[in-house]
C-alpha cells in the first residue's frame, strides 16, 4: 500500500473513530426513543426510587388535560427522571454510554395517565446540580394519542426554592414552558411529602389543530416582538412587562385574510380612543407564516397600519408561527387552519379567548363589552 493510501486510510479511521466516540458522549435527541423503552402494563403509578435509595420521600400527582384545559388526557405516557439526593443522575455503571439510562441515570420511570387524566409519581426529592446553576427538579416528557410528538413539558420545580429565581422562569419560559411557580409540597406525613401539579397539553402539538393559545387563567410570560407601529415602534419591547397590568388584548395573526385583521384594529382602536391607553392596550401580532425577512414584514405591517388608519393599535411581528421564544411560548398553534388567535389579557392573566375570530358586528361588541366588566 502506498503512503499516500495509508495516510488516506488512518485519516478515515481517526474520523470514524472520532465521530463514533462524539455520538457516544452525547445525549440522544430523539425523544421517541424513550416512549419506545415504555414497559408493558404500565398504570398511571410511576414508582421511580428504589426502596433504599437515600432521600426525602416525595409523592406528585394530578390531572393531565389536553390542551383545551378542561378534557382529562387518557393514556398520555409521561416519562420522568432525576438527580438523586447528591444531585448526580445515579447509575448503575453497565448502561451504554449512547443510552438515555447512562445519561438519566436510574431515578427513572414510566407511566399511563387513567381516563380521569391522573398520574401519580412516587419518589425521592432530587437534590440541585452540584453547581447548584439550577435548582432541584424532575424531568417530564410527554406523548398524547391526540397529539402529534412527544416533548418535554418543563421540569417540575418545588415552591420556595432559592434556586428557583426569576432568571430561571424567564430562561423556563424562553424554552415554551409556563411559569408555574413551583410544586408545594406538604409536611411530611409517615415520611411522605405530597404536592399537586396539574398540567395542560401543549396546543401546538394538537393533531386535530383546533385549540391554540394559552388558557383562561394562565399567566401570560415575557416575550420580545419587533414593533413597526404605536408607541414602541423600533423596539422589541415585552408588551407584558410594560403594559401587562392593564386590560389588553394581543390578536396573534397567522394565516388572516387582512380585511378582517382591519375590522378588529380599527374597532379596537376606536375603543382605546374612548377609553385610554390607561384603560386599554391594543397588539397585532402578525406571525409572518410566510417567513418574510425583517425588512419585507416592516414594510407589509407599516402599509396595512397607514391604510387602517391606526392611532392607538400597536402592530408587531414575530420570527414564525413555530418560533421558541414568541408564538410557541403563547402556545400559538401554528397550523394554517388556525386563522388567528385572540387572547384577551388583565393583570398578565388570561381572561379570555377567541380562536379563529370573525370580526363582524356582533362578535365585535361581545369582544368590546369583555373590557366594561374590567373597569
Amino acid at each position: 500500500m502506498s503512503i499516500v493510501l495509508k495516510v488516506v486510510s488512518a485519516v478515515i479511521v481517526f474520523f470514524w473513530v472520532s465521530c463514533r466516540a462524539n455520538s457516544q458522549n452525547e445525549p440522544p435527541e430523539d425523544y421517541s426513543l424513550i416512549i419506545n423503552e415504555t414497559p408493558k402494563n404500565v398504570t398511571h403509578i410511576a414508582n421511580i426510587a428504589g426502596k433504599n435509595e437515600p432521600g426525602e420521600r416525595i409523592k406528585i400527582k394530578g390531572i393531565l388535560y389536553e390542551s383545551d384545559g378542561k378534557t382529562p388526557a387518557k393514556n398520555v405516557i409521561m416519562y420522568f427522571y432525576h438527580t438523586n439526593a447528591k444531585g448526580i443522575y445515579a447509575k448503575h455503571g453497565n448502561e451504554p454510554r449512547n443510552s438515555f439510562a447512562w445519561w438519566h441515570g436510574y431515578n427513572r420511570g414510566w407511566l399511563k395517565t387513567n381516563e380521569h387524566g391522573a398520574y401519580e409519581i412516587n419518589t425521592i426529592k432530587p437534590a440541585p446540580y452540584p453547581a447548584r446553576v439550577e435548582p432541584a427538579h424532575i424531568h417530564c416528557i410527554v406523548k398524547a394519542p391526540t397529539q402529534k410528538q412527544c416533548y418535554d413539558i418543563g421540569a417540575f420545580v418545588f415552591k420556595g426554592d432559592p434556586l428557583a429565581t426569576e432568571k430561571y422562569w424567564y430562561r423556563a419560559e424562553q424554552f415554551g414552558h409556563p411559569r408555574d411557580g413551583g410544586v408545594e409540597m406538604s409536611k411530611p406525613q409517615n415520611g411522605v411529602s405530597v404536592g399537586i401539579r396539574n398540567i395542560t397539553l401543549y396546543a401546538q402539538y394538537d393533531i386535530a389543530s383546533v385549540n391554540s393559545g394559552l388558557n383562561v387563567g394562565e399567566n401570560c410570560p415575557a416575550f420580545d416582538p419587533r414593533h413597526v407601529w404605536g408607541a414602541d415602534k423600533g423596539s422589541k419591547a415585552c408588551p407584558m412587562c410594560k403594559y401587562g397590568y392593564r386590560p389588553g388584548v394581543m390578536a396573534w395573526i397567522n394565516t388572516d385574510n387582512w380585511q378582517n385583521v382591519s375590522r378588529l384594529a380599527k374597532a379596537l382602536d376606536a375603543e382605546i380612543t374612548a377609553k385610554g391607553f390607561n384603560k386599554l392596550r391594543a397588539f397585532i401580532i402578525y406571525m409572518n407564516p410566510g417567513n418574510l425577512t425583517n425588512e419585507a414584514a416592516e414594510k407589509k405591517l407599516v402599509a396595512f397600519s397607514e391604510t387602517a388608519g391606526l392611532k392607538n393599535v400597536a402592530v408587531l411581528f414575530v420570527p414564525s408561527p413555530v418560533d421558541k421564544t414568541t408564538a410557541t411560548l403563547y402556545r400559538i398553534n401554528p397550523a394554517t387552519t388556525i386563522r388567528n388567535t385572540i387572547i384577551v389579557y388583565k393583570n398578565r392573566k388570561v381572561q379570555d379567548k377567541y380562536v379563529n375570530f370573525n370580526a363582524n358586528d356582533k362578535s365585535l361588541r361581545n369582544l368590546l363589552n369583555k373590557f366594561d366588566n374590567f373597569q
